[in-house]
Formats: structure tokens, sequence, C-alpha cells
């Protein structure tokens, strides 16, 4: 479970190996209270979670991942519904609690959708986890990571 606000969907496709990149699509709800406007979410944990009992995996006869491996090659963010406030930060954080964005996903926009290509591609071998910050009390939106090889 998402330690603030709430992860509404999680799925991943992986294409690894294939003509695509890996795709982890999150939609997401803002917390209320004491906590408004944050969400905050161990991406591989999650995804357990949401689907739990689903029998979903990321394809056929592969178990549930304790971490990402890949470069992130794009991020998408959306705002949904109730859309978010604006100029709302994201961080994807590593296991060590750094933004391997460095940074890129801060001031989304609250009624477009923004996407942002590194640079350089951050790597990744590790828990992903998904800080969002200012978004609001109980708004709503996604995002959509892509990693490859």
């Amino acid at each position: 479970m998402a330690t603030k606000g709430t992860i509404t969907a999680l799925k991943m496709d992986n294409h690894f190996g294939s003509d695509g990149p890996n795709k982890i699509e999150i939609d997401w709800t803002s917390d209320t209270g004491g906590d408004i406007g944050l969400v905050q979410a161990d991406i591989c944990a999650e995804f357990a979670a949401v689907n739990a009992g689903a029998g979903l995996y990321l394809s056929p006869g592969e178990p549930v991942p304790v971490r990402l491996k890949g470069r992130i090659s794009r991020v998408s963010t959306n705002p949904r519904g109730t859309a978010p406030t604006v100029n709302y930060d994201i961080q994807l954080k590593d296991e060590d609690g750094v933004d391997v964005m460095n940074g890129a996903l801060t001031n989304r926009h609250n009624a477009n959708s923004e996407m942002v290509i590194p640079d350089v591609a951050p790597y990744i071998d590790s828990e992903l986890s998904l800080d969002i910050s200012g978004a609001g009390d109980s708004k709503i939106g996604s995002i959509t990571i892509y990693m490859e090889e």
C-alpha cells in the first residue's frame, strides 16, 4: 500500500528483448488531511498490492519484480479528472533516496500532459519510489515511465 495517497491502478508492460520499451503506468490520487497533496509509494511493492489476487505479471510466467532494471528513456505526466494543483512536483527515487530524474519532473502543469526525455537516461537497478508533493487535496493524475534495457 502507498504510504501517502492512493495508487488506484498500476500496470507494467514488459517488452525487454522486443521492439519497445518497458512501460510502467501509474494512476494516483493525492492524500487528504495532514498529508494533503502527497503520494508516496514503492513501485514494485505497490504493483503487488494493487494487483493482488488478479494474477497479473509483467508477462506470462514472470514473477512480480522486487526491483526495476534498465534506463529511463522518458516519463510522461497527465492530470486527470480533479486535476492537481499547478506546479506540483514528482520525484522518482532510487533505494538511496536520490531523485533519478534530477528534478526534471518538478513544476508539472495542472491541465496539460507533459513529457520529459532525459539528456542522459538514468540507469536503474533498484526499487523505485514515486514521491509526489504539492498536488492538492484528493487530486488525480497519472505518470508513465518508459524504461529500456
